[in-house]
């Protein structure tokens, strides 16, 4: 596992799922490159490969999913859909995810939106309103 300051290695044993699949997904990202993405059962997949079993992949999915909302929350990540970013509340269906462009040397700033950009609750796209 990496030790990687943006999410660091929980104690709990409830969390080791989470911080495993953060750790996958950043490594993941990181060999692919700038620009490029992975899909949320790449990192899966290379969680279940230590398992043996085929198929094991798909019971990390549930904690590669609250990794992706907490690192994109984080701002270490973007997630994709349709090739273009979504907030992590909009995210549904197919996604892909990668790096964000102002995440480097293992820092995240995170991005603040603006004051008259709100979101709907029900994923719909941001509206904005004149202040």
């Amino acid at each position: 596992m990496t030790d990687d300051p943006i999410f660091p290695v929980s104690d709990t044993r409830a969390n080791a799922g989470i911080d495993a699949a953060a750790a996958a997904i950043l490594d993941l990202l990181r060999e692919a490159g700038p620009e490029k993405s992975i899909s949320p059962a790449d990192a899966a997949r290379h969680l279940g490969t230590r398992d043996g079993a085929p198929g094991a992949w798909q019971r990390h999915l549930p904690a590669v999913r609250r990794a992706v909302n907490q690192l994109a929350e984080a701002g270490a990540i973007e997630i994709l859909r349709k090739g273009k970013p979504v907030s992590p509340e909009a995210a549904r269906g197919v996604i892909r995810l990668r790096l964000a462009a102002d995440f480097g040397n293992g820092e995240a700033r995170v991005k603040s939106r603006p004051a008259a950009t709100r979101v709907k609750p029900t994923g719909a796209k941001p509206t904005r309103t004149t202040p």
